[in-house]
C-alpha cells in the first residue's frame, strides 16, 4: 500500500481516543506515512518497520537522530 493509502486509511481514527497509532503491516509503505500522519494527527505514529529499525540501531549503539521518519527515530538519543 502506498503512503497516501496508509494516510487515508488511518486519518479517520479519533485522535482523542488514542495517544499512539501503530501501523502493523510490513508490506505497507507505512514508514513513509509516519511523518505526515504525526503532523496531521498530532500523535505518535509507529510502523512495524520503523520499530524494527529503531531496535536494530539501539542494539548497535546508534543514538544520532534520524529526521523525516517520525518521532521514534527522531528521538533516538
Amino acid at each position: 500500500m502506498a503512503p497516501e493509502g496508509v494516510t487515508h486509511m488511518t486519518t479517520p481514527i479519533d485522535p482523542l481516543v488514542s495517544d499512539t497509532i501503530f501501523l502493523p503491516g510490513t508490506a505497507w509503505r507505512g514508514l513513509d506515512a509516519v511523518e505526515p500522519l504525526e503532523q496531521k494527527l498530532g500523535k505518535t505514529v509507529i510502523s512495524v518497520n520503523q520499530a524494527t529499525i529503531w531496535l536494530a540501531l539501539r542494539r548497535i549503539g546508534w543514538t544520532e537522530p534520524i529526521q523525516g521518519f517520525g518521532s521514534l527515530l527522531r528521538k533516538l538519543a
